[in-house]
């Protein structure tokens, strides 16, 4: 139950980056923002190592191929730049969770045939649940994938614990 301690790192890839620091035991929102992220930047990882943050366990939204090609490749990207400098910041023992974006939005009981402004709309509201404060929708996907990443490794924890 140690990697249920501490915190989890949540971030979805994007031209605005969603980020947000859980705490996994209380799924506390410690923080959450959006940074304008580019291909040839800085990582979002790379902010966090800088600001003193000590995540366990890094949750980042899979990637799926939309309308167009040449974002999906520049996801792709940006996606596979904060996994290598997760490992480079923060080594190769701790665990990188990816998350499907209709497993989060599942959990939320969004409907699958949603459209993308309901589906941010959803978001928003039950994001500002957790962080009334918040004013950046990018946030409010990454807390919600991020909430869902941490109540689902308890739940798996749990189950594995349960068999012993």
């Amino acid at each position: 139950m140690k990697e249920l301690n501490g915190n989890l790192l949540a971030i979805d890839p994007g031209k605005r980056t969603g980020v947000a620091l859980i705490d996994i035991q209380s799924e506390k929102v410690l923080i959450a923002g959006s940074v304008k992220r580019n291909v040839s930047g800085s990582s979002c990882i790379q902010g966090a190592y800088y600001l003193g943050w000590k995540p366990g366990l890094l949750a980042i939204e899979q990637q799926y191929l939309g309308k167009n090609p040449q974002t999906f490749r520049k996801l792709i990207q940006l996606a596979e730049s904060e996994k290598s400098d997760w490992l480079i910041y923060y080594g190769g023992e701790n665990t990188i969770i990816e998350v499907h974006p209709k497993s989060w939005q599942a959990a939320l009981k969004i409907p699958v045939r949603a459209t993308r402004k309901h589906v941010k709309e959803i978001s928003l509201k039950m994001a500002l649940l957790e962080k009334p404060d918040l004013v950046d929708q990018d946030a409010a996907d990454t807390i919600n994938m991020g909430l869902y990443a941490a109540r689902h490794l308890k739940e798996s924890m749990l189950k594995q614990l349960e068999k012993r």
